[in-house]
């Protein structure tokens, strides 16, 4: 009877271990397998919690955003991402940049944005100075508002240096704004929200304080609700063109065109002006933005330069197309593969040249580029790829991604997958140093339908946690 029971229970344990197993590769593990996973790791590291957003390196230190145990950090670490010091931040960061002391000031300064909620939506955005040695905020300033309606989101920063960029602050470092100011507007008896254009700019001081130079933005117009929402503009991306106050921008329509700011004569000029004056020099859409998605985020331009002036243009977006899925849900139809176009820039005459255009196809799911960097004359990009959240399970499960471009025809030479099929990662920036590639973003990442608070059996870690990751390996 002993043995019976004992056979019994031998055969329950094996028919469990052979569903867990099932489970295990259809539910709870990815099934896209990428190539190059994991290859050439010099250095790897995952153990703190959050998600590293933005990455700057100065002086073999490297300084991010982190968002971590619902906060934003300031935090600067050494090149094995040991922390130095890490500042918590009352507000959303963004657009991390640095400011060299070359250009006149007496140190090197940090320069972020921070977009203030009220609810679920941007009230208020501002630029806050940082002291490099300490994260400490030195200085800050806010974009103006003119009305209780009124909001202002700011997109992309750029710090321009050595350049007086317009009158009347003469100044050699400059803090270029882009992104949207939203307004209601009223037609007839029916108010809307409109989103406009805003581009600016503020002067840093030699100590880290930030002068008032000017703020330019588009008036609304007495038009018609489909004008509204057809014409309507606001900036999502912004480089520089050439060393005489030319930049080009990329907007919401996917249209990239030459801005010149004017020279100005008031301290703080907040001028009224129309939708032609900002994008006023040969817009130019540049793809049919039906199937494609992100061209609204920052971060999606890449340019190179030669004696100073802007030669090429690299897009990084991503294209949504019918895939049947990781677990052959054919209803979804909103799978995205990355999606980069090559453009040539003459900047003396404002025309911009559509060279290629790639699609590229990695798995059945979610494929997404983040942003893209040139490096020894090829393009890398960074993002995630086979991303998707099983409908079995809940879980969420991408790895990271780096791939090796060439820029003159689009075609791919390589790429490296990084993370497991059993949760999810993803790269958000990177940096080179000493011919490494240095990957930032996040990894072990799960969902979770209920959000139960307890621990994944594959890897011994809760569920809905997520850690920051850091990636050093050789460029390829």
């Amino acid at each position: 009877m002993r043995r019976i029971f004992f056979l019994l229970i031998v055969m329950s344990i094996f028919n469990a271990c052979k569903k867990l197993e099932i489970d295990e590769s259809y539910i709870y593990k990815n099934p896209y397998e990428p190539k190059n996973l994991n290859k050439s790791i010099i250095y790897e590291q995952s153990n703190e919690t959050g998600i590293i957003f933005n990455t700057i390196l100065k002086d073999n230190y490297f300084y991010h955003i982190i968002y971590q145990n619902n906060n934003y950090f300031l935090e600067c670490t050494d090149l094995n991402n040991n922390i130095i010091w890490k500042n918590k931040i009352d507000e959303g960061l963004t657009n991390l940049r640095i400011s060299d002391n070359s250009s006149g000031l007496s140190k090197p300064y940090l320069i972020a944005t921070t977009n203030i909620h009220e609810g679920d939506k941007v009230k208020q955005s501002k630029i806050l100075i940082f002291d490099i040695d300490t994260g400490d905020i030195i200085s800050e300033k806010a974009l103006p508002l003119h009305g209780n309606d009124e909001s202002n989101t700011i997109y992309k920063i750029l710090v321009v240096e050595h350049e007086d960029i317009g009158a009347p602050i003469s100044c050699d470092v400059n803090i270029i704004f882009i992104g949207e100011r939203v307004e209601k507007v009223l037609l007839g008896d029916l108010s809307i929200l409109e989103k406009l254009p805003i581009i600016g700019c503020f002067c840093l001081d030699k100590y880290g304080m930030i002068q008032d130079k000017y703020l330019l933005y588009s008036k609304s117009k007495d038009t018609t609700i489909e004008e509204v929402f057809e014409n309507s503009f606001y900036y999502t991306d912004i480089v520089l063109g050439n060393n005489a106050s030319k930049f080009i921008t990329l907007n919401n329509h996917a249209a990239l065109s030459f801005v010149t700011i004017p020279n100005t004569s008031e301290p703080l000029l907040e001028n009224i002006i129309d939708y032609n004056y900002l994008n006023n020099y040969n817009s130019e859409k540049i793809l049919d933005t039906q199937h494609v998605r992100y061209y609204k985020y920052k971060d999606k331009l890449c340019a190179t330069y030669e004696n100073g002036v802007c030669n090429k243009l690299f897009i990084t977006m991503a294209e949504t197309l019918n895939k049947p899925g990781p677990e052959g849900n054919s209803e979804r139809t909103d799978w995205t593969n990355g999606l980069i176009l090559g453009v040539d820039v003459d900047v003396e005459n404002a025309t911009i040249s559509k060279v290629w255009e790639n699609t590229y196809y990695f798995s059945n799911a979610a494929d997404r580029f983040r942003k893209s960097f040139y490096y020894n004359n090829y393009l890398y990009t960074i993002g995630c790829v086979g991303g998707y959240s099983s409908v079995k399970s809940g879980k969420y499960f991408r790895y990271g991604l780096v791939c090796k471009i060439d820029p003159l025809t689009g075609d791919m030479i390589d790429s490296r997958a990084y993370g497991t099929s059993i949760y999810s990662s993803c790269f958000n920036d990177a940096n080179i140093i000493d011919n490494n590639i240095c990957l930032f973003g996040y990894t072990k990442s799960y969902q979770s339908f209920d959000n139960e608070e307890q621990y994944y059996w594959l890897s011994n870690h809760k569920l809905g946690n997520v850690n920051q990751y850091f990636i050093r390996t050789s460029v390829f």
